[in-house]
């Protein structure tokens, strides 16, 4: 039997004003596009295109820009109009906590290459995203145009009221960080397990002015509609699960059978048709937030074992030589 591995695909967002800011900042705009066949004249934020591209597009700019800071620059132009139709529904929820629900909830629509996500921790809230498609790992412009562009989503919903209260990126502090504040006006933190916005409860419990009921019921029945082509395949779901599950240590296959309100033998089936298993599913995020670690970060691997939720170091280096061939510290010498 033959599977078909889809293509790992991103809606542009953000990434479509990059021709603009290319301008701005004088850098040559063919060497960024032209290899990776993007036409930026037709670049528009509801185009998508394979994440591995964008990553290495992001990559060349960033180095003809001469500003290792872009994916910031890019994050910030984000309009909520830009999101499309997913905006006006997020203006539509009774609270932060609601709008950031909606942007979860509908993001797989948009990318089956990363993920979004949030959830509860002591009294805080972990907003975050991360890539899982092997081939479009180790971009700190990426995630800077993410947290980047979470924070232009606050600024808008709230009228700029809100702020996160803390930002978190996987990858080792550069030269000049304290742009990196100046930009994101808050405290960022670097050389964390993932790439995230930490809000607060008493921010995400804030109220929206924009609150709209009727004409929220009425997008969500189009939402339903517009989407329910395009629901994703089990196994693109549950490495949506997985990406931010594992960092939580939330990632059993009771966990995942039970979001997906099914029995976990079902589960089994399902992933088995589709040419796969819940074990290979796991082994390929956590290979994927392995290479993102050691190649991103100055992270020790005891403290890297520990976020992928291995019980002994030893055992992530056996598991880790199986996926890749070589051992984490030959891996990661290699890498830089």
């Amino acid at each position: 039997m033959t599977i078909s591995v889809p293509l790992a695909l991103q809606r542009a967002g953000p990434f479509a004003k990059l021709p603009e800011l290319l301008d701005e900042l004088g850098a040559p705009t063919a060497s960024v596009f032209t290899p990776y066949n993007i036409d930026p004249s037709t670049l528009r934020a509801d185009s998508y295109l394979p994440l591995a591209d964008c990553v290495a597009s992001l990559r060349a700019a960033a180095e003809a820009a001469k500003c290792e800071h872009l994916g910031l620059l890019l994050g910030s132009r984000l309009k909520l109009a830009d999101l499309e139709p997913l905006s006006s529904l997020m203006k539509s929820a009774p609270t932060i906590r609601d709008a950031v629900f909606d942007h979860v909830t509908w993001q797989p629509r948009y990318s089956n290459a990363a993920v979004a996500y949030v959830h509860g921790t002591r009294g805080f809230w972990i907003w975050g995203y991360a890539a899982y498609d092997r081939t479009s790992i180790g971009s700190r412009h990426l995630y800077d145009i993410a947290v980047a562009a979470g924070v232009r989503m606050l600024e808008e919903l709230t009228d700029r009221a809100v702020k996160p209260l803390e930002v978190h990126l996987c990858y080792s502090r550069p030269d000049k960080a304290g742009i990196f504040e100046t930009l994101l006006k808050t405290p960022v933190l670097f050389n964390q397990r993932q790439t995230c916005l930490v809000m607060a409860d008493e921010s995400m419990n804030m109220p929206l002015r924009s609150h709209d009921p009727l004409r929220r019921a009425e997008l969500l029945e189009k939402f339903d509609h517009a989407f329910s082509s395009k629901i994703p395949s089990i196994s693109e779901t549950i490495k949506h699960y997985l990406r931010p599950g594992i960092l939580r240590r939330d990632a059993s296959l009771d966990a995942c059978a039970l979001r997906l309100n099914m029995h976990p033998r079902t589960l089994r089936r399902r992933l088995s048709k589709e040419g796969t298993s819940f074990e290979n599913l796991v082994a390929e995020v956590k290979c994927t937030v392995a290479y993102e670690l050691l190649g991103m970060t100055d992270l020790s691997l005891s403290e890297i074992s520990d976020a992928l939720d291995f019980s002994m170091q030893s055992n992530f280096s056996h598991a880790f030589k199986r996926w890749s061939g070589v051992s984490p510290n030959r891996w990661r010498e290699t890498r830089r």
